[in-house]
């Protein structure tokens, strides 16, 4: 941040968790107040400009056929949409579980009785 820290605040912007923390990173590296407010201008007006440039374009399809969609169109953004959802739902679950492929709450038990197992017959 100290070299090019202007950019990364006004990039910052577009990511939530790294917007939350640019403030205490700039104060830590010592960026002057001026220059991060100055920055961070930037950087919001840039998100600002784009995410209603996004709106309007997802917009104007709709505004023109929207009233054409009917029902049946809407019942197929709907399918769509459920698809989606779960596809990610599937997808979640799938990286909670275990590596190993173990169900939660299944206990593996680890494979004994190999060739190099030391067996103790003292009786």
């Amino acid at each position: 941040m100290r070299g090019r820290g202007g950019r990364a605040v006004a990039a910052a912007r577009f990511v939530a968790v790294v917007h939350a923390l640019v403030p205490v990173l700039a104060g830590t590296v010592g960026m002057p107040y001026r220059r991060l407010v100055g920055w961070g201008a930037v950087g919001a007006a840039a998100w600002s400009l784009l995410y209603v440039a996004i709106g309007a374009v997802a917009g104007a399809p709709w505004r023109h056929y929207g009233d054409q969609m009917g029902l049946a169109g809407l019942a197929m953004l709907g399918a769509v949409l459920a698809v989606v959802l779960a596809v990610r739902a599937a997808r979640s679950r799938a990286q909670q579980l275990p590596a190993h492929g173990a169900l939660p709450g299944n206990r593996v038990e680890p494979i004994t009785g190999g060739r190099n197992e030391r067996h103790d017959t003292a009786a």
